[in-house]
C-alpha cells in the first residue's frame, strides 16, 4: 500500500511538473511569434515532452496588422516543432523539423487598397530572431478574400491547394513567416489573389 501510495505521489508530480512545463512554454512562445510578427498573438494549446522535443500544440491565432478590420489575420490549428537539443543547451534555438496547418487565412483589401498580408510584412520590419529551421512543411486549407474598395464589400472563400508544401534552410524567423504566409500564396498563383492585388 505504501509503495502503491508512492507511486501515486510521483505520477501526481510528474503530472504538475508537465502542465507547468507546457505552460511556461506556450507563454515563451506566445511572446516569441508576437515580437517576431509584431502583432497581437494566441496560442491555445502547447505539450512539451519530457524530452522536450518534439512538441506538438494546436490554435495559433495571429491578429490583423494596424488599419485593417477583422481580429484575425490567421488561426493556425495544428503546429510540430522538433528542436536539436544539442544546440538548444548552447543557446540556439535550432528546429530540425516544423509543421504548420494554417486553418485559415484572412486576406483583406482595405479602402485604401491595401492588403493585409503587405502590412504584415511592414510590420515584420527589422525584427529577425535568430533561429534555423531545416525543414518545414505547410498546409493551407482555407482562404477568405475579403474585398473593401467597393461600396459593397465581398467576402469569398476558396478552397487553397496548398498541402504539404515544402521549404529547407530557413535562416531568421523573417524568412520563416515569409515562408508561410506569402512565399506559399506566391508559388500557388491563385487566381483570386492575383485579382484582389490589382
Amino acid at each position: 500500500m505504501k509503495r502503491l501510495k508512492l507511486i501515486v505521489f510521483g505520477v501526481g508530480i510528474l503530472f504538475v511538473l508537465g502542465a507547468a512545463k507546457d505552460l511556461l512554454g506556450q507563454s515563451l512562445l506566445q511572446k516569441g511569434v508576437a515580437q517576431a510578427t509584431g502583432l497581437q498573438v494566441t496560442v491555445g494549446i502547447l505539450h512539451i515532452p519530457l524530452s522536450i522535443s518534439p512538441m506538438e500544440g494546436k490554435e495559433i491565432v495571429l491578429g490583423n496588422p494596424p488599419g485593417f478590420n477583422g481580429r484575425v489575420l490567421a488561426r493556425i490549428s495544428d503546429f510540430f516543432i522538433d528542436l536539436n537539443l544539442k544546440d538548444l543547451l548552447a543557446g540556439k534555438v535550432h528546429i530540425q523539423e516544423l509543421g504548420v496547418v494554417v486553418e485559415e487565412l484572412f486576406i483583406v483589401k482595405n479602402r485604401e487598397g491595401r492588403l493585409n498580408l503587405s502590412g504584415f510584412r511592414t510590420a515584420l520590419g527589422e525584427k529577425n530572431l535568430p533561429l534555423r529551421v531545416d525543414e518545414m512543411e505547410v498546409t493551407l486549407s482555407k482562404i477568405v478574400l475579403k474585398d473593401e474598395t467597393r461600396s459593397e464589400p465581398s467576402v469569398r472563400e476558396i478552397p487553397s491547394r496548398i498541402v504539404h508544401e515544402r521549404f529547407e534552410n530557413l535562416q531568421g524567423s523573417k524568412e520563416i513567416l515569409k515562408a508561410i504566409f506569402v512565399e506559399s500564396l506566391a508559388r500557388q498563383g491563385i487566381p483570386e489573389l492575383k485579382e484582389l492585388e490589382k
